[in-house]
């Protein structure tokens, strides 16, 4: 994998898909702290770990959405005490 694909200042990324994949992950995080309150860490690792493998693709902001899912998947609610 190419170093590249982990920053978002990827060669030849532009500061209109910066910024597409900001407000993606922006709406990501409140939807997943809403369904999973109390995981806001884990929820921000995963995020940024999908970011990192949406970069290694040919249009990022379009499978963020789609790789987080994955991760998020394996999430559990906290327990309520």
């Amino acid at each position: 994998m190419n170093d590249a694909c982990h920053h978002k200042s990827a060669p030849g990324a532009s500061s209109r898909l910066i910024r597409a994949i900001a407000e993606t992950k922006a709406r990501l995080r409140a939807r997943y702290e809403k369904l999973f309150p109390g995981r806001e860490s884990h929820i921000e690792a995963i995020l940024e770990l999908a970011e990192s493998a949406a970069w290694c693709t040919p249009f990022p902001h379009l499978f963020l959405p789609d790789l987080a899912e994955v991760q998020i998947a394996g999430l559990s609610p906290v327990p309520a005490a």
